[in-house]
């Protein structure tokens, strides 16, 4: 019998394979890029074969923090996934990160992303605990990493399964920091468990630091007496109103370290700082060295949060992302802006370019338009504008950010929804703009003109996250905003000579001495004429430092739900906010610096500019420049027209200056007119020389394989511009078929050469090769034939009767001296019969191969139990399955498998195992059913496959157990299996592994990680037939709702303030004006609705209020006070200062009370006048309560004056507890609502 395998395509037919029925190995790569369908002599035999091209249109990113849906039950499979098929396409979507995707098995919509080109990126966490990384313990190290093998080798069949995403949300290593947990989720009768795991955890963190240094580790009341022996109280972690009272009662009781012992102190607490700063590295580099033994294909980044936590406890950026791939960052807030706040993304991208080596960053953060933010596109487009001079070339949207593409927690953001609106518009503008400029990012070195210290030193010693209102981020905002396109600087890069690029070096909130290193390159950066600057808050002493005339605050006064987000009330936004603090520090750091540092332009709008500057250097003959505009109307996220003149600063005569954005030749250097009106970002180029035309030349006859295109310019004598310069590469026939459309660019030196794939079924004829210049939109086009295809072998029937997967890992588990085991589980089907033969002559062969093999009939089999903590019975359980006594059958005790363990494959067992699996039989073989059920054995086998008296066999590494290697074996009768079992001594040649990891590699390249695409060596180019031409291609966003108004009609939004109420009358908590005092200073703050009347979150109240009868008025407040002497009411994140209370402030009963303040004049107090006893909540989560006499009414007469008054009750010795109502002039009743 003989076959014939056809690929039937919307422009023809190919015929694959002519011959014997056999399996049949297609090679891929000879074939268009094309939706198949598949004929087995004429008769249809698979409806969609689809070949895609690893060669990626731009090496630009835009990623989903989303995958695809599964199908509805209302929808069709074929409708569904054609309609995720679509938004990929249509929007341009290139890559997803699958968050919380804990033990992911298979994922089917790698099949549709593959036709798009999309990669995945797995984050193996849950939701809980991707907030709680792991740190350097071992069995957490183990388990996650064999969950990520797993899942790897579950889509290692897809070329476009990227790698892993280790982290998402990371809030650091802080011992203690894991009782989040118990804070905002519910574990119910594991809880005692789970607190119990969690020492256990934090105990092996201490003792490995103690065994590394010989120190002892901090704990937080010597952190908090070395603060206050140094003078530096505001340094001391704040997580909220609650912890900074108790913080500052502590000050009161807390001893100041001896002078003695303060250097032993210094020492300890850099060095448990450093520890913790180093532990994302550690476990990165683990995942890493684990995941790159099994496939090196793969690439891996992480998402550490930069405001989330303190970077003394884990936070230090330079460190985490060191063995990484490229940096990734989920850019989001909803504390501060929510989705996000001002400049996030340009933080972010500031403190990703530390230490950052060749790999790009990405980012993703929200869309404006689908939030309500704005009317109108753009913001994307500013995103990524602002990205491209620190090295990021991808933009995406934030799960938590709620702008998903895809899916997500706002289906308002997803594709369907904002089709033909400003939100498509956003999507659209931006991948065009990146698929256009990526290149420079890429390609062209930032070129920062002033650099600003990021001090381990300091960072190791004051408690500070990196976020909005932070001093390094106003000082880069600022920075960025005159134009100096500033970077944060290391002690290592210093130290590695890393201030030789920058003109200036500034020093913000440095109060500890540097290392000699660092000084000694200060001093001679500063005797080369480089400058340094340091603020008024600064205390060290530099060479030759001038002092800044101005003074950034070590912190700024926070929300009480969360001192790490600035306070903000009467509808401030972080937009008014900026708006507020930039002028002062514009100015104070501009008549610092003059033009130093600046770029080829600055505005001539000063610091009232609205132009953001940034550059690159892309070689000896070009520099480029970005023009950001950063206006705003409401938020962050809309803007207003903006045109302003740039003026040429350190720009040579005779430079040419190119308006990329509009592809125009603009003339030589003289001011340029800067029009932002209907766009957010424009990219100048300035060249040394004028640009006279394109030197392309190609291998201009092909017949298959590919063709070879080399691409430089040249100015007008002749001589090649050795620089970046970006452009559009087409292959494109008579027929207007287009094959390539690619965005690319020379390197720093002016070259560019590329070897484009032509498939062997490609339509023969003439066709054209063109290159657009994105400088000045002229062209170049050169006549490519593309003859008939000589004899191909497009297919090739596999004769082997083995197929084997990862052979590499099946040799090396069955290397001379190594034990196997082979289990024959009890069955009572059919197939049974099949499996003892297999088994015994599976120990024979590897008994000559010099292996260990062990037939285990009807094998022991315990319960592995996956838990918090264990009892003695399940830990006797689990240890004879780790000694390989027994083999293990996972039970998972944890609470929704929020935890660090494995569980994929359902069993545990510590020792190599061969598996023998009849296909079509169930129960023969249940560790490779469970295997099988989560996509971890392929090709799937089957009655028809690979066929009679054939097998396939596979090594599933870390299938078990770490380190631990399965081999399955499975066929669909017994003469296959004894076939594969036979093969162990010489297995056939893997066919698939190397192919799939060569075209990950390929597609990888295409974004520049894991190397640049290939520069080719060419063979013979010519240029015959060239024609030019200008045909220049503008980018343009379009407006599909509003246009963006001009600066003269915008109306920044007015604050609110409250309506005053009269008097007589009761006030509310939704009337509540709630107040702090910061350094003797009171500020007006908010907080959510609910915790308003709790007395934790506000220190005092003012009610605004309106009085017609002057004269003596009681005053009333009515709530539960609880006693001073009493124990506030605990919550696991307060656990360690309230232990810290408990221990060193005195317990003492002082008068329950309330100061009373009118119009700004102190009155009196209101007394307590009625006492009960209450349940009280003494816990939050879990809640528990007691009963205790508290104080519910308080009371004082004042004389209250006409007209508008502001009544302010501060109160005074109440631990905790609830301001439920105020009466002035009235009693509020009992049981009156108090919200």
């Amino acid at each position: 019998m003989q076959i014939q395998l056809t690929a039937v395509a919307q422009k023809g037919r190919t015929i694959l394979y002519s011959g014997k029925p056999a399996p049949i190995l297609i090679d891929s790569s000879l074939l268009m890029p094309a939706d198949y369908a598949l004929e087995i002599n004429g008769r249809a035999a698979l409806s969609r074969l689809t070949i895609m091209s690893p060669i990626r249109r731009s090496a630009a990113s835009l990623q989903d923090e989303c995958v695809p849906p599964e199908p509805q039950r209302e929808t069709s499979e074929e409708e569904h996934w054609e309609k995720v098929r679509r938004t990929f396409d249509e929007s341009g979507l290139s890559a997803c990160v699958n968050l919380a995707a804990s033990d992911m098995g298979r994922a089917r919509c790698l099949d549709t992303m593959a036709r798009s080109g999309a990669l995945m990126l797995v984050n193996p966490d849950t939701r809980p605990t991707s907030f709680l990384p792991v740190g350097n313990n071992p069995d957490e190290l183990d388990g996650m990493s064999q969950r990520m093998i797993l899942t790897a080798q579950a889509n290692a069949r897809y070329p476009n399964f990227g790698g892993f995403c280790f982290g998402w949300d990371t809030t650091g290593y802080a011992v203690g920091g894991r009782r989040m947990l118990l804070v905002y989720w519910g574990w119910g009768d594991k809880t005692d468990a789970l607190r119990t795991y969690i020492e256990r955890a934090d105990e092996q963190k201490i003792r490995e630091f103690e065994r590394r240094t010989g120190l002892g580790t901090v704990t937080e009341q010597e952190y908090l007496s070395y603060l206050l022996s140094i003078g530096r109280p505001e340094f001391a972690p704040v997580i909220d109103l609650p912890t900074r009272v108790w913080v500052r009662e502590l000050a009161g009781h807390v001893s100041p370290a001896p002078a003695s012992d303060l250097d032993v102190l210094d020492r300890r607490i850099e060095a448990w700082s450093w520890y913790l700063m180093g532990l994302y590295n550690e476990c990165y580099r683990t995942y890493i060295q684990n995941l790159r033994e099994l496939e090196p294909s793969l690439r891996h980044t992480s998402s550490v949060q930069s405001d989330h936590c303190a970077v003394r406890v884990g936070q230090y950026f330079p460190s985490a992302y060191e063995p990484l791939d490229f940096r990734y960052q989920s850019v989001w807030n909803d504390q501060v802006g929510g989705p996000d706040y001002a400049y996030q993304w340009l933080l972010v991208d500031a403190l990703l370019e530390m230490g950052r080596g060749p790999g790009p960053t990405w980012i993703s953060t929200a869309m404006a338009a689908a939030h309500g933010r704005a009317a109108f596109p753009g913001k994307l487009v500013r995103v990524a504008a602002h990205g491209l001079a620190y090295g990021a070339s991808g933009i995406g949207f934030a799960c938590e950010g709620f702008s998903n593409l895809l899916g997500g927690m706002n289906r308002e953001t997803n594709w369907e929804h904002i089709k033909g609106k400003s939100g498509e518009a956003d999507v659209l503008s931006a991948r065009d703009f990146l698929d256009r400029f990526a290149s420079l990012a890429l390609e062209c070195r930032p070129d920062h003109g002033v650099a600003i210290l990021w001090s381990k030193t300091q960072f190791a010693r004051q408690h500070v996250a990196m976020g909005f209102g932070q001093a390094h981020y106003l000082a880069l905002v600022a920075l960025a905003r005159l134009g100096y396109t500033p970077r944060f600087i290391t002690e290592e890069e210093i130290a590695a000579g890393g201030l030789k690029d920058v003109s200036a070096l500034v020093v913000v909130n440095q109060t500890f001495g540097l290392p000699p290193p660092v000084l000694a390159q200060a001093e001679a950066f500063y005797k080369r004429g480089g400058r340094i600057i340091a603020d008024a808050s600064s205390t060290i002493t530099l060479p030759g430092a001038a002092r800044l005339d101005y003074a950034f605050p070590f912190a700024v006064p926070g929300k009480p739900h969360n001192w790490g987000a600035p306070n903000m009330v009467n509808g401030e936004n972080d937009a008014i906010l900026l708006d507020r603090w930039l002028p002062a520090i514009a100015k104070a750091l501009g008549a610092a610096l003059g033009d130093s540092g600046r770029g080829v332009f600055k505005s001539d709008a000063g610091y009232a500019a609205r132009t953001t500057l940034l550059q690159l250097d892309g070689g000896p003959d070009a520099k480029y420049a970005v023009a950001v505009n950063d206006s705003w109307i409401a938020t962050q996220a809309d803007w207003h027209a903006v045109r302003e003149r740039l003026l040429p600063c350190h720009m040579p005569p005779g430079t040419t200056i190119y308006d990329c954005t509009a592809e125009r030749r603009l003339g030589t250097a003289a001011p340029v007119e800067c029009d932002l009106s209907r766009t957010t970002a424009r990219v100048y180029a300035c060249l040394g020389r004028e640009i006279g035309r394109i030197a392309l030349a190609a291998e201009q006859n092909a017949h298959e394989g590919s063709v070879g295109v080399s691409v430089s310019f040249l100015d007008s004598g002749g001589k090649p511009i050795r620089g970046v310069v970006p452009f559009c590469l087409s292959l494109r026939s008579g027929q207007d078929m287009v094959l390539y459309e690619l965005y690319r660019s020379t390197d720093t030196e002016g070259n560019f050469r590329i070897r484009l794939p032509v498939p062997a079924n490609l339509p023969a004829g003439e066709w054209t090769l063109k290159v657009r210049c994105q400088l000045d939109g002229r062209t170049a086009s050169l006549p490519v034939r593309i003859g008939e295809a000589r004899t191909v072998r497009y297919a090739r029937a596999w004769n082997c009767n083995v197929i084997v997967r990862n052979r590499a890992a099946l040799t090396k588990a069955l290397a001379t001296g190594s034990r196997v085991i082979i289990p024959l589980f009890e069955t009572t089907n059919s197939c049974a019969a099949w499996l003892k033969p297999a088994a015994e002559k599976a120990r024979t062969v590897l008994s000559a191969m010099g292996v260990q093999a062990e037939i285990w009939d009807r094998p022991p089999t315990n319960t592995y139990y996956l838990a918090y903590a264990l009892n003695e019975a399940q830990k006797e359980s689990n240890d004879a399955v780790d000694q390989g006594k027994a083999i293990g059958r996972l039970a998972r005790l944890t609470v929704n498998a929020n935890d660090w363990y494995s569980a994929l494959s359902g069993w545990r067992f510590p020792l190599t195992v061969v598996l023998l699996d009849a296909a079509g039989c169930t129960g023969d073989c249940p560790m490779a059913e469970s295997l099988d059920s989560h996509g971890l054995l392929w090709p799937a086998v089957s009655p028809s496959f690979p066929g009679s008296g054939r097998a396939v066999i596979q090594a599933v590494e870390w299938a078990f157990a770490p380190r631990a290697t399965a081999i399955v074996v499975q066929a669909s009768d017994a003469d296959g299996l004894l076939a594969g079992v036979a093969a162990f001594s010489d297995p056939p040649a893997d066919a698939l592994t190397e192919s799939i990891r060569q075209a990950r590699e390929e597609i990888w390249r295409q974004f520049h990680i894991g190397g640049k695409p290939e520069q080719p060596t060419l063979g013979r180019l010519t240029s015959r037939g060239l024609v030019s031409g200008f045909e220049p291609q503008p980018f343009s966003i379009c407006f599909p709702d509003a246009v963006p108004p001009d600066a003269a009609d915008v109306r920044h939004p007015a604050l609110r303030r409250p309506e005053p109420k009269p008097v007589p009358g009761t006030f509310l908590p939704r009337d509540f004006r709630l107040l702090y005092c910061v350094d003797g200073t009171a500020f007006e703050t908010a907080t959510a609705e609910s915790l308003v009347p709790d007395l934790r979150f506000s220190e005092a109240i003012m009610l605004t209020a309106t009085n017609t009868r002057p004269g003596p008025m009681k005053i009333t407040a009515r709530g539960v006070f609880r006693y001073s002497d009493r124990t506030p009411c605990r919550q696991a994140q307060w656990e360690y200062i309230l232990a810290l209370r408990d221990k060193l402030i005195p317990r003492e009963r002082r008068p329950v009370e309330f100061d009373v303040a009118i119009n700004g004049r102190q009155c009196g107090k209101l007394q307590a006048v009625r006492r009960e006893n209450r349940e009280v909540v003494v816990n939050m989560n879990p809640r528990s309560t007691q009963t205790e006499e508290v104080v519910t009414l308080c009371e004082g007469e004042f004389e209250m004056p006409e007209g508008a008054v502001e009544i302010v009750l501060a109160q005074r010795n109440i631990v905790d507890g609830y301001l439920e109502a105020v009466g002035v002039g009235e009693t509020p009743p009992d049981g009156q609502a108090g919200r």
